[in-house]
Formats: C-alpha cells, sequence, structure tokens
C-alpha cells in the first residue's frame, strides 16, 4: 500500500476474505497535501452517518495500479469499528475517501 502511494488497503485487495481495512496517511506524489496519521487497523468498518454535502477528489485503486479519476464523496464521514483489541471505536472524517467496497 505504501509503495504504491495508497492511503488504505482492504482485505479482499489481497485475498483475505474479511472486512478489515488498514488506513495509513502520508504526503506521497498522489496525495501531496495528505495528512501523517499513523496505520489504523478497522474491523467490521461500518458508515453510520455521513453528510449530504459532497465533494471532488482525485482517488485511484491499488487494484487497479496507474488509473486514477474523479470522484465525489461526502465530506464528513462517522464510521464505527472495532479495533484489533475488540475496542469499539466511532470515527469521524473529514473530506474522506472511503468507497462502500470497505463494506464488502
Amino acid at each position: 500500500m505504501l509503495e504504491c502511494n495508497g492511503l488504505g488497503i482492504i482485505a479482499p485487495q489481497v485475498y483475505i476474505s474479511k472486512r478489515v481495512i488498514i488506513v495509513a496517511s502520508s504526503a506521497n506524489p498522489y496525495y501531496p497535501d495528505a495528512l501523517e496519521m499513523d496505520p489504523v487497523v478497522m474491523v467490521n468498518l461500518e458508515i453510520i452517518e455521513f453528510s449530504q454535502a459532497t465533494c471532488l477528489g482525485e482517488e485511484g485503486d491499488l487494484s487497479v495500479p496507474n488509473e486514477r479519476g474523479e470522484v465525489e464523496r461526502a465530506q464528513v464521514v462517522k464510521v464505527r469499528y472495532y479495533t484489533l483489541q475488540g475496542e469499539v471505536v466511532v470515527r469521524v472524517f473529514l473530506h474522506v475517501l472511503f468507497s462502500m467496497k470497505l463494506l464488502i
């Protein structure tokens, strides 16, 4: 994920049929304005709220190398997930790049 300048990866992208996502962020050629964010593992992620307001942003998919496109996403997304230790976390992301495939 990091070698490909990605911000996140889901388990099915590496042939694991689980609802697990890893998100990490740092500035890179595709996302030069990305904030520094240590890797976060999210298990059984659910989108529980999202804003009606949207924004456009360029995005790619590690499953389709070298292809990028403009995608409309909610400006604010509230999610609930479990940590690897089984703790429930509710978190709000701004200008999030989550796609519905995260819920697979």
